[in-house]
């Protein structure tokens, strides 16, 4: 079809390609006869893209090297309403405290406090929604933390299954699925007795991308990867594909989240905040499990209401000093995470660049 009605030679697109090439000239030309001093091969040539992401590595250390920790300070207080002071919990100081003489003042007067009391609760349902299908970053990404395989490995495997006709195609910046393979999900979720929403769950990716591709998906969403014959690699990548899409297709996770702000009675009345969820409906974390269960840094809390009363008990109030850290260095997850936030490579290119 596009042969028989071929339009007319965009020139735009053609002098973007001839910038492509002067931008290649310009990179290569004076970062590969460095390399090659560097490194003693003088065959080594430097990309325009490989260049900026060993940029990128170097500015992460030179923040790293500059970086000065910040001293502050947090003080939790264990409390319990004084009828049930089994039922305790956490409550952390509102204040920003960054040096000793203050944390010691602020610890004394909550020690010596007459009590404590509830002043606002807020109370509502949270959303946690299911994850959008994977792009090659994101493929990339979670294979790297769940199986700790490195990006061309991942690749590699994403080969074979793609060959194997198991998946789509694996270098792809796009998270849309078709309808058909959207259908195909909810009726394997539907044949399970998994409750799904009443319309399909729909994904955008990142504004700029070229979405020529669907997402990383099962090409046939009822085979479970039980049924997949091939190595161990594959049957586990395959898992977390499977995983991924079939449960984008499913309903959000429900929790009843609380905030609780307390008022310390006595010298420096001083605000606390304790936060506290309980999970109501599984939704899609029935289907992913445990590896996809996020941590619970809420702490558990008995009923509260304004105006109740606390106590404090042991371990009463402790104050932890603590400093800031410098921004971690890159791993291949997340320097391919940095790049594509940058729009620097493409997914084809993801793990050529990191293994170079």
């Amino acid at each position: 079809k596009g042969i028989s009605s071929a339009r007319e030679l965009d020139f735009n697109l053609y002098e973007a390609q001839q910038a492509r090439r002067s931008l290649d000239r310009i990179v290569g030309y004076m970062a590969s006869p460095i390399l090659g001093e560097k490194l003693g091969d003088k065959h080594l040539s430097a990309g325009r893209v490989q260049s900026i992401a060993l940029r990128m590595i170097v500015d992460r250390e030179a923040e790293i090297e500059e970086f000065k920790p910040e001293e502050y300070w947090n003080i939790f207080a264990t409390l319990a309403l004084p009828a049930n002071t089994k039922e305790k919990f956490q409550a952390k100081l509102s204040e920003k405290i960054n040096n000793k003489p203050r944390a010691e003042i602020v610890k004394k007067e909550l020690n010596d406090s007459s009590g404590f009391m509830v002043i606002k609760v807020d109370g509502k349902p949270r959303k946690r929604l299911p994850n959008p299908p994977f792009s090659t970053p994101g493929l990339i990404k979670a294979a790297a933390n769940k199986f700790h395989f490195q990006a061309d490995v991942t690749m590699k495997i994403a080969q074979r299954l793609y060959e194997g006709k198991s998946i789509t195609y694996m270098r792809t910046d796009s998270l849309r699925a078709s309808p058909e393979s959207i259908q195909e999900a909810r009726q394997f979720l539907k044949e399970n007795k998994f409750p799904i929403p009443t319309k399909p769950n729909q994904y955008k990716g990142k504004e700029g991308a070229q979405d020529a591709h669907e997402c990383i998906r099962p090409t046939v969403p009822g085979t479970k990867p039980e049924d997949l014959f091939g190595s161990d690699d594959e049957i586990k990548l395959y898992g977390l594909i499977w995983d991924r899409f079939i449960a984008s297709q499913m309903n959000p996770a429900v929790y009843d989240s609380s905030i609780v702000t307390i008022q310390s009675l006595g010298d420096g009345g001083h605000l606390l905040e304790a936060r506290g969820s309980i999970l109501k409906e599984l939704g899609w974390l029935a289907l992913s499990g445990d590896s996809e269960k996020e941590t619970n840094k809420d702490v558990s809390l008995p009923i509260l209401k304004v105006g109740d009363t606390l106590t404090l008990v042991p371990p009463k109030i402790k104050a932890d000093q603590l400093f800031t850290k410098p921004p971690s260095r890159f791993n291949e997850g997340s320097l391919i995470e940095e790049m594509e936030k940058k729009e620097i490579g493409r997914p084809s290119t993801y793990a050529t660049i990191t293994s170079k």
